[in-house]
């Protein structure tokens, strides 16, 4: 009796797998897709790290990765990763496609607000911390394409000529892809604090974002951040401000 094709197949996909395995990291750099960057790689294929890496103009930094090689076959590489930085951790199920995007699955994590950091565009008086719970991601050159999930930012302060002023906590919830336009917007609430706060947060293929809504300050509110509110024009009958701003990365 002859050997089953499918036995054959998966022999010959079990010594791929085996063989690939143990290729030393070093190797990576010139097998990666234009656009991604691995530097000082160390370990194998399957375990391995990146001092610094690089994705469709996104810097993750240092990473460590535990290769999930039964991806290969859809024609994406992927891994579960960690991210590992002074001011962040985060990890979760990374892809790379053929045609440069980087696809995110079930990332979680903690990062500080910096400049310079993970997130894009943060102003450098603003300080606290971002938690990530988020189902999907997909970003191409910095263009984010599809988003799920929650976004919750922490103990939001502000440096003024005053000193510190807190701004309280707010949380972010995408829903999914991003229009025919490529704009996703997402929906913004406070989570205590001195501002009540309700908007949305628009993603631009500029790439930008377009952040509006209503405030009002709360009993706590400091008469710095009172006198801040003022300056967004009269209030409403039910004492809340609209605001608007819009940047690009």
């Amino acid at each position: 009796m002859s050997t089953p094709r499918s036995l054959v197949a998966l022999a010959v996909l079990a010594f791929l797998l085996a063989f690939v395995a143990r290729l030393p990291a070093r190797w990576l750099p010139k097998l990666l897709p234009s656009g991604v960057v691995c530097i000082e790689p160390s370990g194998t294929f399957w375990d391995g790290a990146c001092a610094n890496f690089e994705a469709g103009g996104f810097r993750a930094g240092a990473i460590r990765w535990t290769l999930q090689p039964l991806r290969l076959l859809t024609g994406r590489l992927a891994a579960r990763v960690r991210v590992s930085q002074p001011l962040a951790t985060v990890e979760g199920v990374v892809a790379l496609t053929p045609g440069g995007a980087v696809e995110a699955r079930n990332l979680r994590g903690s990062l500080g607000l910096a400049p310079g950091g993970l997130l894009p565009g943060i102003p450098p008086d603003l300080e606290g911390r971002v938690a990530l719970d988020l189902a999907e991601l997909t970003l191409h050159d910095r263009v984010v394409g599809a988003l799920a999930g929650r976004v919750e930012i922490q103990d939001l302060r502000q440096r003024t000529s005053e000193g510190m002023v807190a701004l309280g906590g707010y949380e972010l919830k995408f829903a999914g892809d991003a229009a025919a336009d490529g704009k996703l917007t997402g929906q913004l609430r406070d989570t205590g604090g001195p501002l009540d706060v309700a908007g949305t947060l628009t993603l631009t293929p500029a790439p930008g974002y377009l952040l509006s809504g209503t405030v009002a300050t709360r009993p706590e509110a400091s008469p710095t951040l009172v006198r801040q509110i003022a300056f967004l024009g009269s209030p409403d009958a039910a004492g809340r401000r609209s605001f608007a701003q819009e940047a690009s990365f």
